[in-house]
């Protein structure tokens, strides 16, 4: 909006002409200055002189005070964009009432709209306590098993935000119950979702992790972590659960350690399984780079079975061993127990190889070199 008399972008108004970027294409178009006099104002909305079909120009104006009317000037080429403006003008310019008088719904129009919206606007506080009762349905068949995961799976859709999984805890009583399956169900599917919700709503929300510390969600999760019973993907789907309440949470970190937690991770990243050995190697990674007790805890073999990982031929898998032992080395206390020339030899063997260093697998190469720089 320019005007001279103090309006917006004053700085346009002596101008003759301006340089204003093309809605289409690249490169700068000239068109004409739009000028307002005393009273006056103007507005840009978009100026383009390229001949380009799909680059509109509308230039609108008006002159006088209020209510003395509009005079428009549209450049534009397509006949069709006039015809509506013109159209929507006519009914209403802004300057005088409304042609047509509001009137108050008779009972029967404002019925039906009352319905038309309680039908599509979800109330969902609602629908979130349904969906927290079903969660304490029972769970004896396969199929009440699969019900119970399309709820929990419908509930992570929904706390995808932190003040989402706080109301899920605080109001609709949730968060907990989620962990207690974990505990309680004898269904591996429902386990996983249960660990997907308590890992989405517990990650970077100190809140919800104090509240499982105090609900014994530590020993709930690890136990069912280090069980027999089940498989590789549950475990992994646990490992993120760990991940998300220790991360950030000293309390929770040094209760982890004290469980044996880098000597569990361990024996996940020297498992069979590939999915279960990558969760555990991300939460290495940040473990032992920002925890010392970790690192003297990771201190003994866990080194060896990273520099196996490191002649592997997965490069997620090969970045964050890389990242684990760089934070060894980076340590006073833990460099001393690396072999440096085996892994060093490693390293080089990996890079020269060409199994990584293009695509989405450079970070792992650069993880790699960062490695062997202090290794030298």
């Amino acid at each position: 909006l320019v005007s001279r008399e103090g309006g917006f972008c004053s700085r346009l108004r002596h101008k003759r002409e301006r340089r204003v970027a093309s809605t289409a294409g690249k490169g700068n178009r000239t068109g004409p200055a739009i000028e307002a006099g005393p009273g006056e104002c103007a507005c840009l909305v978009a100026v383009s002189q390229s001949g380009n079909p799909a680059a509109r120009a509308w230039v609108i104006s008006w002159q006088g005070g209020a209510g003395e009317g509009y005079t428009f000037e549209a450049r534009m080429n397509n006949p069709m964009y006039k015809a509506l403006l013109e159209w929507s003008l006519t009914q209403n310019d802004g300057t005088r009432p409304a042609a047509m008088d509001p009137k108050e719904l008779d009972p029967e129009k404002k019925a039906f709209l009352e319905r038309v919206m309680s039908e599509m606007v979800e109330d969902e506080s609602a629908t979130m306590l349904e969906l927290v009762a079903k969660m304490h349905a029972k769970e004896d068949t396969e199929e009440e098993a699969e019900a119970k995961e399309d709820v929990l799976e419908h509930i992570c859709d929904r706390v995808d935000r932190i003040d989402y999984a706080i109301a899920l805890h605080a109001y609709g009583k949730g968060f907990l119950p989620a962990i207690h399956l974990i505990r309680d169900s004898k269904h591996e599917g429902v386990k996983s979702k249960a660990a997907d919700l308590a890992s989405l709503c517990m990650r970077n929300n100190p809140q919800l992790q104090q509240a499982a510390l105090e609900d014994g969600g530590l020993a709930t999760i690890f136990q069912a972590h280090q069980s027999p019973d089940n498989g590789p993907n549950c475990r992994a789907k646990l490992v993120g659960a760990l991940s998300a309440l220790v991360q950030n949470n000293k309390t929770a970190e040094a209760a982890f350690l004290a469980s044996g937690g880098v000597e569990a991770l361990r024996g996940d990243v020297a498992g069979i399984s590939a999915r279960l050995r990558l969760k555990a190697l991300f939460m290495l990674q940040w473990l032992l780079r920002d925890s010392g007790p970790a690192r003297r805890a990771a201190a003994g073999g866990l080194a060896g079975d990273l520099a196996q990982v490191l002649g592997g031929e997965g490069d997620d898998e090969a970045e964050y061993a890389a990242m684990c032992l760089e934070s060894l080395a980076r340590d006073g206390e833990t460099r001393g127990g690396l072999d440096a020339p085996a892994l060093r030899a490693t390293v080089e063997q990996r890079l020269n190889k060409g199994a990584v260093g293009s695509g989405e697998a450079e970070t792992a190469r650069e993880a790699l070199s960062r490695l062997l720089e202090l290794l030298k």
